[in-house]
């Protein structure tokens, strides 16, 4: 399957956002956007110039950082992306839902630009009545949204750009090993953003009774899935959350013979107790609250579990006929040839293939990018004040401060270590959701640029202030000065 789906065309003809993006123009220059260059060049001997910023991923979140510091006088930046042009973030891959999950205000990568926000390419695009008239974004139309806000920006993304390693040098900059189209790149940074959502500090969780099974009866949900194949066939559903009602319902629109729903609860979660934190102090404020409080509110959330949003649930509803297996205690998945035995509760399942909406892990180890400064970060689980579960479950969480920087396991050991900063999963237990949602991106994507702009400014103070000293364009000459007159206010002549 290719990794943009051919579903996932252009909405309407560029020429309709013509219009709109004049407007950008103009707003953009009413605030003297972008900023004129402001910082000084630095050069890598061993590696020639070298870039202010690199954002790895360039899904909603990068698009927001790069976008923020672009805009802000940041030019020497680059945006790493591992996917094809267009497929950046999963919504041209794995989302398999009709629309957002999310409610259409209030969300997307926009730097406090009204023109370029998700709404008014929309109505630029459709028309005032059609915003209205929807709840959530369209995805095919978010995808294209994504793309259009990309290059109206001119945001410099480098596609098929495979991190492979990050290596902290002894000045505190980083160099990045990239495999782009198959060639290696190395690439100097001030600093680097790491923005790949959820997964890119891990990867997908699989139950172990999967990993022996050949790879062509399973996947994750957050794969490719060619769901053309599984017309006729038997399909297992691990989880009961929005990617695997998502993922049921288009099995049985490309006409599965049948779905079954694997689940360890004991019953369906319905109650999303995000909702109650949809706002901005949450998304900028959760990382101001003390550890231990922090690990209160996220146990709240997981404990009922995450539920799919009722317009999944109907879409499900109208997609066919299925089956829930709640409380599945799962011991053994085997294959026979092009099937499988499911065993759950001593009972046994077949199956043709099985999706495994499991979620994803957070474990850097995973990464290869990152095992040179692993050793050298501090992670959530350290913090001894934690209960014993949270410093479990956060175990492999690097600890992040309010400006999403990573800390050092020992301060000033690892000078780089300070200048990455991570607007990802891994950063959850530190800041909350806001840098892995569509609503959150923005606020959290400009605090942290705030953060590169100002780290950079302060670590070129000296240079910045020989340039003060070395100005000298004074503001009129000195033969300019009127010629003195008498002044005729009586104060000047003092008091009588």
């Amino acid at each position: 399957m290719s990794p943009v789906s051919s579903e996932f065309q252009p909405a309407r003809p560029s020429v309709v956002l013509a219009e709109l993006e004049a407007r950008v123009a103009r707003e953009l220059s009413l605030l003297d956007m972008p900023h004129a260059p402001w910082i000084p060049p630095q050069g890598d001997p061993n590696n020639g110039d070298v870039l202010d910023a690199v954002v790895i991923g360039g899904g909603v979140t990068g698009l927001a950082a790069a976008s923020s510091l672009l805009l802000r006088g940041v030019n020497k930046l680059l945006v790493l992306d591992r996917n094809p042009p267009g497929a950046e973030g999963p919504w041209a891959t794995s989302a398999r839902m009709k629309t957002l999950r999310t409610a259409k205000s209030g969300m997307g990568p926009t730097p406090g630009v009204p023109s370029l926000s998700p709404r008014a390419w929309y109505e630029a695009t459709y028309g005032a009545e059609a915003w209205e008239d929807i709840t959530f974004f369209p995805l095919n139309d978010w995808v294209e949204y994504l793309r259009w806000f990309k290059e109206v920006l001119g945001l410099p993304v480098q596609n098929n750009a495979d991190v492979v390693d990050v290596e902290a040098l002894s000045n505190g900059w980083l160099r990045l090993t990239a495999e782009v189209d198959g060639v290696t790149r190395l690439v100097t940074a001030r600093r680097v953003i790491v923005c790949t959502g959820y997964g890119g500090w891990g990867g997908a969780r699989l139950p172990a009774v999967l990993q022996d099974l050949p790879k062509k009866l399973y996947a994750h949900s957050s794969e490719s899935i060619d769901f053309r194949a599984l017309e006729g066939l038997r399909v297992g559903i691990l989880g009961v959350g929005a990617s695997a009602i998502d993922n049921a319902s288009t099995a049985l629109e490309h006409g599965a013979a049948s779905v079954d729903f694997y689940v360890r609860r004991r019953s369906v979660p319905t109650l999303h107790r995000a909702k109650a934190l949809i706002n901005v102090g949450c998304i900028e404020g959760f990382g101001y609250m003390e550890g231990e409080t922090r690990f209160e509110f996220l146990r709240l959330l997981q404990a009922d579990g995450a539920p799919p949003p009722a317009h999944s649930v109907q879409r499900l509803r109208e997609a066919g006929s299925h089956r829930l297996h709640l409380g599945s205690d799962i011991t053994a998945v085997n294959a026979d040839g092009d099937s499988l035995t499911l065993w759950a509760n001593g009972q046994p399942h077949s199956l043709d293939f099985l999706i495994s909406a499991t979620g994803f892990e957070v474990d850097g180890r995973r990464r290869p990018e990152w095992q040179r400064l692993l050793p050298s970060m501090k992670f959530v689980g350290d913090d001894p004040e934690l209960p014993e579960r949270a410093r479990q479950a956060f175990a492999h969480h690097p600890a992040v401060d309010r400006d999403y920087r990573i800390l050092e396991a020992v301060p000033g050991t690892c000078p780089g270590l300070r200048n990455v900063f991570v607007l990802a999963d891994a950063a959850i237990p530190s800041q909350g959701v806001g840098a892995v949602s569509v609503i959150g991106a923005a606020a959290v994507a400009a605090h942290a640029a705030t953060a590169v702009i100002g780290t950079l400014f302060a670590e070129d103070s000296a240079l910045h202030l020989n340039k003060m000293n070395d100005y000298c364009e004074p503001e009129y000459a000195v033969d300019d000065w009127p010629d003195p007159v008498e002044s005729a206010n009586p104060a000047s002549t003092g008091r009588a």
